[in-house]
């Protein structure tokens, strides 16, 4: 349809109705005034017709070489320029640059990791087969049960304050290091309590995601005790004693690790790229480096580029997933978030299937509530109760705990454990 014409005498009485109401303070495009309409829009109802309408006819006005509108006949109020001069407003513009310049700086740095993991140190976590000492031998012959870690959602770097819960849950950086610390140890007593022969062919160590606080809100970046990078380097020195530990343990140890919605280097959760744009990644990326630098061979790790990682001990299939992909969201009711776990588990299960591999289990954290249903296993969180947790969800105050269970060559997943991580 072609584009209808536009006469001089036309525009110039579409201009001056324009130019009238940004001399009676409508503000133009772009800009906001003390008028809740601006200025197009208020001329478009004077000339009785639609805003698309008029703002059409400046674009043609400028492609004719028409005269331009006089933009600049609009006073901004004196009351928004002191508006925008007050304190808190400099400081969330301040903010907001912050935050693109930390944003082009992830993006610039993550675009290279891949690069270097394979020209450099040649690391490849994203693809592995699982290894022999997970898979069932021949009927007749038995093997001792295989022990799995949970780990998620340390929240490494977030501060909270138990005087603002009236619940008595302090958390810091240092009381990270207490918690994470402790839940190696006790695992070890757990590996001891449950097999006094220790003749385990190794365990399974999972990184559920949501290891840094990241700082992803303006809350959580104006009260973490510390950067999302210097969170990340305190995850990595801790992660990688603990697995030291857990070596002296067992004879080989495998760790699957998929990001969180915490560990997101962008403002906004994204679809694609998700591991790539992720502090985790580059955790896993160091632990493994180290493990390898040092010619340690007892340890493999897998980090899917997909955020989801699938894996089989014995006959028994699982499914990592941090939570907040799984296809499930919105109020929960009264329920609390086993509704959406339960929903979220049978969405990734029927996928999957579809796919052609079948899930006894998905494990899931995101939801810092500990919980085990018929298809899946909630995992806790090392930060425990929260401010956010108290005042926007109202959720009933939870210990901070993880997960740790046994799986059977032939009855599967058996005992199960929740670790208190708080005290001894």
């Amino acid at each position: 349809m072609p584009t209808p014409s536009l006469s001089k005498q036309e525009w110039q009485r579409r201009k001056a109705s324009i130019e009238d109401a940004l001399r009676k303070g409508y503000p133009p495009p772009g800009t906001h005034g003390q008028h809740g309409a601006g200025a197009i829009r208020t001329a478009a109802k004077a000339l009785k017709i639609s805003p698309t309408s008029l703002q059409s006819s400046i674009a043609r006005a400028e492609t004719l070489g028409l005269p331009p509108i006089k933009w600049s006949i609009y006073k901004r109020p004196e009351a928004d320029k002191i508006t925008e001069k007050t304190p808190d407003s400099v400081k969330a513009r301040n903010q907001i640059g912050e935050l693109r310049k930390r944003l082009d700086e992830a993006l610039a740095y993550t675009s290279q990791i891949e690069d270097i993991r394979k020209s450099v140190f040649n690391l490849l976590p994203e693809k592995l087969s699982i290894p022999q000492w997970q898979v069932p031998k021949s009927a007749g012959k038995s093997q001792p049960e295989i022990p799995t870690l949970f780990t998620s959602d340390f929240q490494c770097g977030e501060v909270i304050r138990s005087a603002e819960l009236d619940f008595p849950n302090d958390y810091n950086q240092d009381i990270f290091r207490e918690r994470y610390r402790r839940l190696i140890r006790t695992s070890v007593k757990l590996l001891e309590r449950e097999n006094p022969k220790m003749d385990y062919p190794g365990m399974v160590y999972l990184r559920g995601g949501d290891a840094v606080s990241g700082s992803i809100h303006l809350d959580l970046e104006a009260t973490d005790d510390c950067t999302p990078s210097e969170q990340t380097r305190v995850v990595i020195e801790e992660e990688i004693r603990g697995l030291e530990e857990l070596l002296r343990a067992v004879p080989k140890v495998t760790v699957y690790s998929v990001p969180g919605n915490h560990d997101r280097t962008t403002f906004k959760p994204r679809s694609k790229r998700y591991t790539a744009l992720s502090y985790d990644y580059l955790a896993i990326w160091a632990m493994e480096s180290y493990f390898r630098a040092k010619g340690e061979t007892r340890i493999t790790f897998c980090a899917p580029p997909s955020g989801d990682a699938y894996f089989s001990i014995f006959n028994t299939n699982y499914l990592l997933t941090h939570g907040d992909r799984i296809g499930s969201r919105g109020g929960s009711g009264f329920i609390g978030p086993a509704a959406n776990i339960s929903k979220g588990i049978f969405k990734c299960r029927q996928q999957l299937a579809r796919m052609g591999r079948p899930v006894d289990y998905v494990l899931t954290g995101h939801f810092h509530v500990a919980m085990q249903l018929p298809n899946g296993i909630a995992n806790g969180c090392l930060a425990g109760f929260s401010e956010y947790a108290k005042t926007e969800l109202r959720c009933e105050p939870e210990p901070p705990t993880q997960t740790m269970w046994w799986t059977h060559p032939r009855w599967g997943l058996t005992t199960i454990r929740r670790i208190r991580v708080d005290h001894d």
